[in-house]
């Protein structure tokens, strides 16, 4: 190409060959730049024995539950270099494998919130805190007697599979009718099953049965057996007046309640019940020491975190990670210079 432009130009001039040579010249030059300024960085000092410990809602994603691609970018670049990071969530190893398909954790995960240590790269349970069985029954039989619907979480042979009563078919159908707010179960005396909770449930079931990592089980044998939390989700009030007759239970000690509104709509909200043991703290604890991490630095939107990050629509998370990371340090300037 570039003979033929210097030949167009040059056919009665000068040799064209010494054009071609110049042109060439030219482009070798200023490759040669390009590459030095993209291969020139400032110094910069690797922090790669810290454990960085990462929220998920909120502090990696967008309120649109997206990562912006800076993010996607950078945080993949700083742990193929090396960088000890992963991340710290309410929710289950399935839904971290579908949100954060693109970012390659190599680090076990902290999910159920602090209930189970995953590797992602094994598709393992680490480490489970799973609620004592009699602690289970007390607590199913609460809300059974509440007309309450409720999802049991369980771990088992590396699965989570998630236990459901059979409400006559009515879980996988509409409520049948929808003009009274408590539905009577057939062959259960005294028993009615609240509208509200059921619907939010049933939508809360179709969104998440597609997944090929959750695994959901309708059956009316009591479970009590390797269960890691019980959830379930109504409006908003309701949840909260549940909330306070389950903390005046005799069994409330034993227990760990947290809420959510992420996956909800029209006012609703999650509430998941924990065994009391079962806490992010022990669990970044435990991984800290299983990595042979010194020390440990973690970002969330909670006060509890080292970093609080409140806007996470342009990849403040990664930008303070980066910060702590790969700090400029005149101590880094064999580092200055790398593909």
């Amino acid at each position: 190409v570039v003979f033929l432009g210097i030949a167009m130009f040059h056919m009665e001039d000068v040799n064209p060959y010494i054009h071609v040579i110049n042109r060439s010249l030219d482009t070798i030059i200023g490759v040669g730049v390009a590459i030095m300024v993209n291969s020139v960085h400032l110094p910069r000092v690797k922090d790669r024995t810290t454990l960085f410990v990462s929220g998920i809602d909120y502090v990696l994603f967008r309120e649109d539950r997206q990562m912006s691609p800076y993010t996607k970018v950078e945080l993949n670049r700083c742990i193929a270099d090396g960088m000890r990071f992963t991340v710290s969530t309410r929710q289950t190893p399935a839904t971290v494998r579908e949100t954060l398909s693109e970012i390659n954790l190599r680090l076990p995960i902290v999910a159920m919130d602090g209930a189970v240590l995953y590797n992602l790269e094994t598709m393992q349970y680490l480490r489970t805190v799973k609620m004592n069985p009699d602690l289970v029954r007390k607590i199913t039989d609460f809300f059974h007697e509440e007309g309450m619907p409720f999802f049991l979480n369980t771990v088992q042979d590396n699965l989570l599979v998630i236990y459901f009563r059979d409400y006559k078919d009515l879980i996988l159908e509409e409520v049948k009718d929808a003009h009274h707010e408590r539905i009577a179960q057939e062959g259960e005396e005294g028993f009615v099953l609240n509208k509200s909770a059921y619907l939010a449930l049933a939508r809360l079931y179709r969104k998440k049965r597609t997944s090929p990592y959750r695994n959901y089980v309708r059956t009316n044998a009591p479970i009590t057996e390797d269960v890691v939390y019980l959830l379930i989700i109504d409006q908003e009030e309701n949840i909260d007046r549940y909330h306070e007759k389950l903390m005046a239970c005799p069994f409330a000690s034993q227990i760990r309640v947290n809420f959510e509104t992420f996956d909800c709509e029209n006012g609703e909200k999650i509430m998941r019940i924990y065994a009391a043991a079962a806490t992010r703290e022990a669990m970044l604890g435990y991984l800290q020491r299983k990595v042979g991490a010194p020390r440990m630095v973690t970002f969330g939107t909670e006060n509890s975190a080292d970093v609080i990050i409140n806007d996470a629509r342009r990849g403040t998370m990664v930008r303070e990670l980066k910060k702590r990371y790969e700090p400029f340090d005149l101590k880094g300037l064999r580092n200055i210079f790398h593909m």
